[in-house]
C-alpha cells in the first residue's frame, strides 16, 4: 500500500491513521473493516496486476508527446473472481491523437468494452477526412458506430442488460475535442483555466464528499506549480435535471435503493416502470438496449477546449474507478507532482514486490493511488473494489517554464442534488447484486 514503510510485500494498513504519502504500493495488504455487529475484522487482500499497460512517445505536428495507459482489475473482498470490464486504447497519426476509455457493466460488459475498443481502432484511420473537417461530428459518428455495430452483433454479445460508458478525447490542431457517454470522465490539468468551462464540474454527494476529503487531507500532493482541473466531459447521471426529464418523459423511473434499516444505498438508478429491472446507474450508455424504451440513449455530449500552449499540461481520461475515489483537484495535483519522477517508455508493468515511480509509468501510479483510496471506501461499505483505468496524455513536460497567467478559481458548486423518491424494496435490498451499489446495472429480471 502507500501508508507505511516496510521491506515485505505484506502490510497491515489503517487508512484512518495519519501518515505521509510514500507513493509505494505493495502487492498485498490487510485492512480493518466493519464485520457483523459492527465488530472490526481484518481483511487480507492480494492486489490484481494491470490488464492493460503501456507508456510511449508519439509525435504530433512535430511535437513529442508522452501517453501512458493502465487498467487495474477490481477486487471482490469475498474472494470471488472478478472479470475486468474496463478497456482503454489510444491511436494516433502524424497530426492528431485519439484517446478512448470504456467501462463495461452487466454480464457481458467486458465484451462490450472490448468490442468498442476494436471499433475505435478501425474507425479512426478510415475517417481521417471527417476528423479533420469536423472533429465533433467525427466523435459523434464514432460513438454511433460503436452503438450500431454492437446491435448488429447481438447474436455474439447480448447487450440487452449489458453495456459500457465511453469517454473520447481527440487532440487535433490547437484544440481538444471531447465526447462522453455515461459517467467516465476526462479532466485537463492547467495552470490557467479558461474563462468559460467546457463542462460543469461533477457534483459529489455529501456522504461521499466527507470520505474523500478525509482521505485527501492525509494523502494530498502539492506540486510546485499550481495546477487546476478543467473538466472536459459532463457526467451523465440519472438525477441530472435534463437527463431526468427525458427518462420520466419516456416512462422510466429514477430512484435510489434503501435497505431494511432505511439507509440509502448507492447512486440514483434508472428503472423500468415495474421497478424490478434495469437499475442502471447512468442515463446514457453504449448497449443496454432494454433501457432504450425508458430514455437510455447512446448520444454523446461533446465539448471543445482551445489549448493554451503556455498553461495546459496534461489530460487524464479515466473510468469512475478513478473519480469515485479521488476528486478532480486531487487527481491533477497527483499527476503533476509525480509524472516527471515516473519511468517512461516501459512496455510492461513492474514485476517487483512493490510499485513506485522508479519502476512504472504515471498512469499505473495514479491507478494504484486510486486503489489505496478505495480501501477507505471498503472500510465503511460492503462493496466490490471497482476496476480502475486511465490514459494520461502529457501536453507539456513537467519541468516547462509556464507563463505567469492570473489564476482563475474553478467554479465549485456544492449545491445538493435534488432529492428523488427513494426505492424501498426488500426484495431488491436483499438481492446479492446490491453488494456492489456503485457500479453498472442491477438485473432482477431478464424478461
Amino acid at each position: 500500500m502507500g501508508c507505511c514503510q516496510g521491506n515485505s510485500t505484506k502490510q497491515t494498513v489503517s487508512m484512518k491513521t495519519s501518515c505521509r504519502l510514500l507513493c509505494t504500493y505493495y502487492r498485498e495488504a490487510t485492512i480493518k473493516i466493519k464485520g457483523n455487529n459492527n465488530k472490526t475484522e481484518n481483511l487480507h487482500l492480494t492486489f490484481t496486476e494491470p490488464m492493460l499497460f503501456s507508456s510511449q512517445k508519439v509525435q504530433i505536428d512535430s511535437y513529442d508527446l508522452w501517453i501512458s495507459k493502465c487498467a487495474l482489475p477490481g477486487i471482490d473482498p469475498c474472494g470471488e473472481k472478478k472479470t475486468c470490464q474496463d478497456y482503454c486504447v489510444f491511436i494516433n497519426d502524424e497530426t492528431s491523437v485519439l484517446l478512448a476509455v470504456f467501462d463495461g457493466h452487466g454480464i457481458q460488459g467486458e465484451k462490450v468494452a472490448q468490442f468498442c475498443s476494436s471499433c475505435v481502432e478501425s474507425f479512426f484511420p478510415d475517417n481521417k477526412e471527417l476528423s479533420t473537417s469536423d472533429p465533433k461530428e467525427f466523435l459523434i459518428a464514432l460513438t454511433e458506430k460503436c452503438a450500431e455495430d454492437l446491435k448488429q452483433h447481438e447474436s455474439d454479445i447480448d447487450s440487452k442488460y449489458s453495456g459500457c460508458t465511453a469517454v473520447f478525447v481527440f487532440l487535433s490542431g490547437d484544440a481538444i475535442y471531447s465526447a462522453s457517454v455515461g459517467d467516465s470522465r476526462a479532466v485537463l490539468g492547467t495552470s490557467s483555466p479558461p474563462t468559460v468551462m467546457p463542462a460543469p464540474a461533477a457534483q459529489i454527494k455529501e456522504e461521499d464528499r466527507k470520505m474523500l476529503e478525509e482521505v485527501k487531507s492525509r494523502r494530498q500532493s502539492q506540486p510546485a506549480l499550481e495546477i487546476l482541473p478543467v473538466q472536459l466531459t459532463k457526467d451523465q447521471k440519472p438525477e441530472d435535471p435534463e437527463e431526468l426529464a427525458r427518462i420520466i418523459q419516456k416512462g422510466g423511473k429514477v430512484q435510489r435503493i434503501t435497505d431494511k434499516s432505511g439507509k440509502k444505498i448507492g447512486p440514483y438508478r434508472v428503472w423500468e416502470p415495474d421497478l424490478k429491472s434495469l437499475g442502471l446507474a447512468m442515463s446514457r450508455s453504449i448497449g443496454d438496449s432494454t433501457g432504450n424504451s425508458v430514455g437510455i440513449i447512446s448520444t454523446p455530449i461533446c465539448t471543445k477546449h482551445k489549448v493554451n500552449p503556455f498553461a495546459d499540461c496534461f489530460v487524464v481520461a479515466g473510468t469512475d474507478g478513478i473519480w469515485d475515489a479521488m476528486d478532480n483537484q486531487d487527481v491533477v495535483n497527483y499527476v503533476e507532482f509525480y509524472r516527471d519522477k515516473c519511468k517512461r517508455g516501459c512496455t510492461s508493468p513492474p514485476v517487483e514486490s512493490k510499485v513506485s515511480p522508479d519502476n512504472t509509468c504515471i498512469a499505473q501510479l495514479l491507478c494504484e493511488e486510486a486503489r489505496v483510496r478505495w480501501m477507505s471506501i471498503l472500510e465503511e461499505e460492503d462493496v466490490i473494489v471497482d476496476d480502475i483505468s486511465c490514459i494520461i496524455l502529457e501536453l507539456q513536460p513537467a519541468t516547462i517554464s509556464l507563463s505567469a497567467h492570473e489564476k482563475r478559481p474553478i467554479p465549485n458548486d456544492h449545491s445538493p442534488h435534488r432529492e428523488i423518491e427513494d426505492l424501498s424494496n426488500q426484495e431488491i435490498a436483499e438481492s446479492a447484486s446490491v453488494r456492489d451499489p456503485r457500479r453498472g446495472s442491477i438485473i432482477l429480471s431478464a424478461s
